[in-house]
This record gives structure tokens, C-alpha cells and sequence, in this order.
């Protein structure tokens, strides 16, 4: 038997002034208007925002949308509304405007469980400076509709802050960048960010050129790629590639007739999400007719299961695909008459933007892949939520949260965007007031007991990690509800029945002819007792903390 390598060094931090609970959102990172909201759970809510003028203004535009739909107020002024978050309405405030304080209020009412607002604005004067105004966490929101509230001296001190909701285009609300009138800026020149082969886990994500990416990450980021190989595909039942030979890609690949019917395969030395973009060169300005798949190894580039074609005509003006791919390879088959020419392939990342606090590191080399690739699974599932994954579901699943979020704690220490998936996951309940297992899957109402249990965990987690007591606080009621859920389905021995019902199972991925006490069910109600017994007791409920503790003692 191998004995395990002694750890040289445990968990280090990197450049973390305080605790990860102190650590400040990334948010303030982010170039684009966000989507906000307010920290609490509301059906109307209200936003300020004041802007000094220093300088007679030449003009004013603001673009501005929110779901369900807004009113517009400048300085006590009605200017203007919408109907829905697609109605997004630009408009010149010009005249609305003066020299000195200015106040924006934009009052929204939800019309469905989605909700934010986001805010485009620019003051252009005459001294041809520009007052850029975007929707961002230094906007103050009131879930209180008080009178006179749009008034510029209304004295807004003791409101909150507004909380970082959603990336410009999440995918609850696409297309909202154009909406809003939105140019988002030139990506950074594509770059290389690893090596390739057995080593590339290791020596890329630990090599310089990884540490910059990291440090420079902003949506999007170019990637281009790390070698290509030369493929033929053998007979259509194998479905396999044959005879490919790999060569490093360095400023794009030079194709001749010797390439025709021959399959390219792009390796990006790593998982990425988003777009592909190529472009083509040819000395005749002709087009090359390719075909484009994609797949996280080899196999699935050739496997219907998980491949999307796509046909494209190339020229020299780079072509961004509309389909977001999940992929480590690109293939591209050449059509039989592809001229001579020089083609160039990259990928636009798509990630939420967080930067390393903290990393590990120690002797044993597998060790430190197996924490390499847990940071950078979690981090491309950062989009608009938690994702389980960036290829299948794209959905919010409690238990896949409650993982990732454990790696982030310890990773990049960021929690604008656990609190807005658990903000989320409240909002959509059950017969019996439970929350739903997942959101992302169109309205699959999927509830599962395990994930209530994890759900009650997730939030004791994040609470531990944060301090944030707000939170808890608004989403008592909900805790609430959990814990009664999970009671009501104990039997006479206080254990979690699962039920006989294949096509509800109580616990995840579990096997349809499994049910009654299950150890497995037990441990996560025992520890959704513990962790509901420590946000009852912070909330200074010691009576329901007591009747939590009783459970378990």
C-alpha cells in the first residue's frame, strides 16, 4: 500500500487582509451595468442615486430596464416607464437635469418571480467631459414606500445599499446589453494561458501567464488555443479519429488543399464556456465553408449526444458564434473545396469575475491537481448562478450549491453571488412550502428532502462565512418552513422516511427500489438540525434553537 505523501504546506492564504468574512464583493470589478436589488424580499422596491454636476450639460441619456416594470423619476420629475424588462426604454433627460445635486429615483414593481433593474446612463457637458452612471452597489434602495421619496432633499442616509443581482446578460434576462444600448469594451488580444499534455493541469494553472489571467479576468476574456491536431475519422460506426498528430498553435494554422476532408481539432488546455469566434484569410478573398463541434474530450467531438454542429462560412471579419459552448476541443471539418489560407480560432470566456485569495499546495502532485481542478470547476460554473454544470443542466441545484460554495469560501472568498442564489431558491416553494431543487430547467417543480436539508446547511454556511444577518434574518420565515418540512416526515423512530415513489424520490440520484431509513438521509437531517439550531440561536430564538438542539442531543 502507497503511503500518502506528508503535506510540505496546508491551506494557504494569498493576499487576504482580514477574514473571509470581511472580504469585499468583486462586484466593484465588473465595467458593466449590473443587475441590483435590494438585500430583502420585496415586491416593491425603491432606488436613489445622486449625481453632481460641475458643468453646464450639452446632454443626457439614460437606458434603463427592470423586470417587472419601472418608473423613472429625476429630481422629483415623472420622466418615464416601461411594461416589462424586454420593454427597455431610452430616453433623453436633458431637460431634467441642472448644475449641482441631482437625484435619479426609480421606483420598480415585480410582476413575477424574477427581479432587478439595471440602469445605462451617460451626461455629456460642455466641457466635453462625461459622467458615465451605471447600476451598481453604490445605488441606496428602500423596500418602504414612504411620501416624497423621490424629492432631492429627501434625507436617504439610513437606506441600504444596493446588492449585486445578476451579470449584464444573465440568462433570466438575454439581449439586455443591446437593450440598454450597452457597447461592451474590445476583449485583451487573445493569449495563451497553459501548456498542454499530462502536465498542463499543474504547470499551467500554476505558471505565470495563469496567475495574469486570473488577476486580469473580466467578461469576456479571449482564449485561444494551445496546440492543434491533425485528425482523419475512421468508419462512421466507430466514430472515432484516427492519425491525429499534434502541433502547437501559435498565430493562427495555414491551410492548403493537402487539409481538404480532414478534420482540425482545437485543444484550449482546458474547460471553457462561451463563444467561439473564427476567422478566415484567404489570399483570393474567398470563404471556407467549415463545419464546427465541440466536445470536453476527443469522443464526444463525434458523439450526437453531446456535439453541436454548426456550419459557417468564414471570411476575414471574425465570425462569433451564437450557440455558448462548453468545451475543451473544437473541431472543425473542411469542406472538399477549401482555398488556401490561414485560419484563426478563440474562445471568449465566460465567467463571473473573481480573483484567487487563497490556494493550496503541498508534495503530493495529485493533491494539488485534484484542488486545481475543484477551483476551476467551481469557478466556470460561476455564471448567473451556481450552475451543477457548464455542458448539461446550466441550472441552480441546492446541493451543487452547497458544494461549490464551500470551494469559493476558501478560493476567492466571494458572496454577492452565494446570496443571490439562496435569495433565488426562496422565492420558489412547494405544496408544502419547501423549496424547489433546482431553478434553470423551464418550471420542472422538482422537490427532493435532501435538498431541503442542504438548503437549511447552505444558509447556516454562508452566515458562518459572512456574518451577514440581514439575510438570515429575511429568510427566516423560509428556515422556518424547512425544518417544519423535515419534521412532518420523520416516523414514530424521529428518522427521515423516503418514500416509495420513484417518480418523486426524496433523495437525489438515488435508486427508485431504495426507501424507508436511509443512514444517508439521516446524517443530512442531523446536520440541517445543527445548522438550524445555530441560525435560530443567532437570531436570538432560543426557544426554536432549543427545540433544534432537542432533535440531536
Amino acid at each position: 500500500m502507497q503511503t500518502l505523501s506528508v503535506l510540505s504546506a496546508c491551506v494557504m492564504a494569498a493576499a487576504i487582509t482580514g477574514s473571509i468574512a470581511s472580504a469585499q464583493s468583486t462586484f466593484a470589478t465588473v465595467i458593466a451595468p449590473v443587475w441590483i436589488w435590494t438585500p430583502h424580499n420585496a415586491d416593491v422596491v425603491l432606488f436613489r442615486k445622486t449625481v453632481r454636476v460641475d458643468a453646464p450639460i450639452a446632454r443626457a441619456t439614460f437606458s434603463l430596464t427592470a423586470d417587472g416594470f419601472f418608473t423613472l423619476y429625476i429630481n422629483d420629475a415623472r420622466v418615464g416607464q416601461n411594461v416589462s424588462w424586454d420593454d427597455a426604454r431610452t430616453i433623453d433627460v436633458s431637460r431634467f437635469l441642472r448644475e449641482g445635486k441631482n437625484v435619479i429615483a426609480v421606483r420598480v414593481d415585480r410582476k413575477r418571480v424574477n427581479n432587478g433593474f439595471i440602469f445605462n446612463g451617460s451626461i455629456e457637458l460642455q466641457t466635453r467631459a462625461r459622467i458615465e452612471i451605471k447600476s451598481d452597489e453604490s445605488w441606496v434602495t428602500s423596500s418602504a414606500v414612504t411620501p416624497q421619496w423621490t424629492r432631492i432633499d429627501l434625507d436617504d442616509s439610513l437606506w441600504d445599499h444596493a446588492v449585486f443581482h445578476a451579470q449584464i446578460d444573465d440568462f433570466a434576462w438575454p439581449g439586455t446589453a443591446e437593450r440598454i444600448g450597452y457597447q461592451p469594451p474590445r476583449p485583451p488580444a487573445p493569449q495563451p494561458i497553459g501548456t498542454s499534455g499530462t502536465d498542463a493541469l499543474v504547470t499551467g494553472l500554476l505558471g505565470d501567464r495563469y496567475r495574469r489571467f486570473i488577476k486580469e479576468n473580466r467578461n469576456p476574456i479571449s482564449i485561444v488555443p494551445v496546440a492543434y491536431l491533425i485528425c482523419n475519422k475512421v468508419e462512421e460506426s466507430a466514430a472515432e479519429f484516427a492519425g491525429c498528430n499534434r502541433h502547437p498553435y501559435l498565430n493562427g494554422l495555414s491551410v492548403n488543399s493537402s487539409f481538404r476532408g480532414k478534420f482540425i481539432v482545437f485543444d484550449f488546455g482546458r474547460d471553457a464556456f462561451g463563444h467561439a469566434s473564427l476567422r478566415f484569410e484567404a489570399a483570393n478573398e474567398a470563404a471556407a465553408l467549415v463545419t464546427v463541434t465541440s466536445g470536453e474530450d476527443l469522443a464526444q467531438l463525434l458523439d450526437p449526444q453531446f456535439y453541436e454542429p454548426h456550419a459557417h462560412s468564414l471570411t476575414r471579419a471574425p465570425q462569433q458564434e451564437d450557440v455558448y459552448r462548453a468545451a475543451r476541443y473544437l473541431a472543425i471539418a473542411l469542406g472538399d473545396d477549401v482555398p488556401a489560407g490561414r485560419l484563426y480560432v478563440f474562445m471568449n470566456f465566460q465567467a463571473y469575475p473573481v480573483v484567487n485569495k487563497g490556494f493550496f499546495a503541498s508534495s503530493d502532485p495529485a493533491l494539488n491537481a485534484i484542488w486545481l481542478t475543484a477551483v476551476e470547476t467551481v469557478r466556470v460554473n460561476m455564471q448567473g448562478y451556481y450552475w451543477d454544470g457548464i455542458r448539461r443542466d446550466r441550472a441552480l441545484w441546492v446541493g451543487d450549491l452547497l458544494e461549490e460554495a464551500r470551494t469559493n469560501y476558501y478560493s476567492f472568498g466571494d458572496l454577492a453571488l452565494v446570496k443571490k442564489s439562496l435569495f433565488n431558491l426562496s422565492l420558489y416553494r412547494g405544496s408544502e412550502h419547501q423549496v424547489r431543487a433546482q431553478l434553470g430547467i423551464g418550471n420542472a417543480n422538482w422537490y427532493l428532502t435532501d435538498y431541503v436539508a442542504k438548503y437549511v446547511s447552505a444558509v447556516a454556511e454562508y452566515y458562518l462565512f459572512s456574518g451577514d444577518l440581514g439575510l438570515v434574518r429575511d429568510l427566516r420565515p423560509v428556515l422556518s418552513d424547512q425544518l417544519a418540512y423535515l419534521g412532518a416526515h420523520e416516523d414514530q423512530n424521529g428518522l427521515i422516511i423516503i418514500k416509495n415513489d420513484p417518480a418523486f424520490p426524496d433523495t437525489d440520484w438515488s435508486s427508485s427500489n431504495r426507501y424507508g431509513e436511509s443512514t444517508y438521509q439521516q446524517l443530512v437531517y442531523y446536520k440541517a438540525l445543527r445548522d438550524g439550531a445555530f441560525l435560530m440561536g443567532a437570531l436570538g430564538d432560543a426557544g426554536r434553537s432549543c427545540r433544534c438542539s432537542g432533535k440531536f442531543v
